[in-house]
């Protein structure tokens, strides 16, 4: 089941965890899908008329460092944005997603939404 719509917001050049509870579709979607095994990436992407812009995301996150599966077994996972990652980009509304691969290489997007990037006015 993805999830579709979810909208947040951050202050450019400050950290910022997002948590994300993943369902199983497969189980009527009310039930967690258990992570064991997935690998998990995070992307944001500039939204160009309402579209995002897929080609090249400004922010595509799926290491260790900043994806970290909290409770495999409860779908529990948490995506870390740096104050380094948002830094540089500018003040706007930006499309992201959330997708899993499997290890036989399924993938599925599980949420999106977007993300208002607010200036910082300390970190100007």
């Amino acid at each position: 089941m993805v999830v579709t719509g979810l909208t947040d917001f951050i202050y450019a050049g400050n950290r910022r965890q997002l948590l994300f509870t993943v369902l199983d579709e497969d189980a009527g979607g009310s039930t967690p899908l258990d992570l064991t095994g997935f690998t998990v990436t995070w992307a944001m992407a500039i939204l160009a008329g309402g579209s995002p812009v897929t080609s090249d995301p400004l922010i595509n996150v799926s290491t260790a460092a900043e994806i970290v599966v909290t409770d495999a077994a409860n779908g529990l996972l948490t995506v870390t944005l740096s104050g380094a990652l948002t830094a540089a980009i500018n003040p706007d509304t930006y499309y992201w997603e959330l997708e899993i691969t499997s290890a036989l290489s399924y993938s599925t997007v599980v949420a999106t939404g977007t993300i208002d990037v607010r200036p910082n006015v300390d970190n100007a």
